[in-house]
């Protein structure tokens, strides 16, 4: 089968997911065309790998791209990629749609309905939350727009009229069904990591010299306002009065996010913890592996609230397969997998008190193999992209016999 999957917003690559999918369904024989926004100026269309190839969204003036974002949020239409995707489906034989997140959702069913091509929904987050949160601490977009009910009207409209809908973790598929999608209609593919590739890639050693006489608490990740990067830091303070070699990794700073960056580096000056957190700029994929390496604990301090309960970053897997304890909040699919591996140690939502507490615990070194023990071999045998990837084959082994 060809399937085409919609990544709209964004350059591709990298994108640790989409590249996850479309290798696994490419090495089962599929074709795969991931659909890319194109910010970096980069060829209209390429082969990314065997069987992948990359279509890019033709740069725009910035007056359209305004007027096809508002129509967006307006409509949840857009026009742009309406126009592109209905023109490529019409030029090349498209057998099934993937689109990537609830904004795109009708735009994508749209082009499915005039062809009738069947459409799978890919949701990574709680897109009405997310959206309603983003907007209340940015104020950036009318209030309207971004109005939790209208998005969640939208999502549930979603759910119902795409023909299937894949989620990263147990507690979303629950979430759905709650919402009335039939539990069959679901799969769970959830964040989980290439433990071959990860793997793979060489440590530097340099890395780990410079944090080796430190107890390095390490976060390897996308900065954002719901984090609980603020908690960490206020943590620091009480875990030094124990721990007087903890240092605070904060791995993940982008252009993107440099102002929430500066807020915490300032947070970090006010409680006089500025020498002992450290901030360093997002690292490519295969860095990543020498970060954990260096860590003594991986990190974890999510705010609990409607979105987290609701997904699982992939950055758990990856500190658990490399043999790091995680420290996680207690946010329902983390503080599952957490307990259930015996990885790691869970501490209160935004309690920087209890985290501290939790932190101490792993001074001991016994404790900290023993934990990582545990996570290395849940990832082995449970959470891993290999099992994963065999729910997303047999999804479109269905598709594949369904009828349009």
């Amino acid at each position: 089968m060809r399937i085409c999957m919609l990544l709209a917003g964004q350059d591709f690559p990298p994108d640790a997911r989409v590249e996850r999918e479309a290798r696994a369904l490419a090495s089962a024989g599929h074709e795969i065309l991931v659909l890319a926004s194109n910010y970096t100026d980069s060829p209209p269309r390429d082969l990314w790998q065997d069987n992948i190839s990359v279509v890019r969204l033709p740069t725009s003036p910035r007056i359209l791209f305004g007027l096809s974002r508002r129509i967006r949020f307006e409509l949840f239409i857009d026009i742009q990629w309406l126009v592109f995707l209905y023109g490529l489906v019409r030029r090349e034989r498209v057998d099934i749609l993937h689109v990537h997140d609830l904004p795109m959702a009708l735009t994508a069913w749209l082009v499915g309905k005039l062809k009738n091509i069947p459409v799978v929904l890919d949701l990574h987050e709680n897109w009405p939350v997310l959206v309603s949160m983003s907007a209340a601490l940015k104020h950036s977009r009318p209030r309207r727009l971004t109005n939790l009910q209208r998005w969640q009207k939208y999502e549930k409209w979603a759910i119902s009229n795409v023909d299937k809908v894949i989620v990263v973790i147990e507690e979303a598929r629950d979430r759905l069904t709650e919402l009335g999608c039939p539990a069959e209609k679901i799969t769970v593919v959830s964040n989980t990591i290439d433990v071959d590739r990860f793997c793979s890639y060489p440590i530097d050693k340099t890395i780990s010299q410079q944090y080796a006489e430190e107890f390095a608490v390490s976060y390897i990740g996308t900065f954002g306002l719901h984090r609980g990067l603020d908690i960490a830091i206020k943590a620091m303070p009480l875990l030094l009065e124990k721990v007087p070699n903890a240092r605070l990794l904060l791995v993940g700073v982008d252009e993107k996010t440099q102002k929430l960056a500066q807020q915490l580096q300032n947070l970090t000056k006010e409680i006089s913890v500025s020498d002992r957190v450290i901030f360093l700029e997002h690292q490519e994929f295969n860095k990543i592996p020498s970060w954990i390496k260096a860590s003594d604990v991986g990190l974890i301090p999510h705010n609990t609230n409607p979105h987290t309960n609701a997904t699982v970053p992939n950055k758990l897997f990856q500190y658990m397969c490399l043999g790091k304890p995680v420290v996680v909040s207690d946010c329902p699919p983390l503080k599952r997998v957490v307990e259930s591996s015996r990885s790691g140690l869970v501490f209160e939502s935004g309690n920087s008190v209890a985290l501290s507490a939790v932190l101490s615990k792993l001074e001991d070194e016994a404790l900290r193999k023993e934990l990582g023990a545990n996570g290395r071999e849940a990832v082995r045998q449970i959470y891993n992209w290999q099992k994963d990837a065999l729910k997303l084959l047999r999804l479109y082994q269905e598709l594949e016999k369904a009828e349009f």
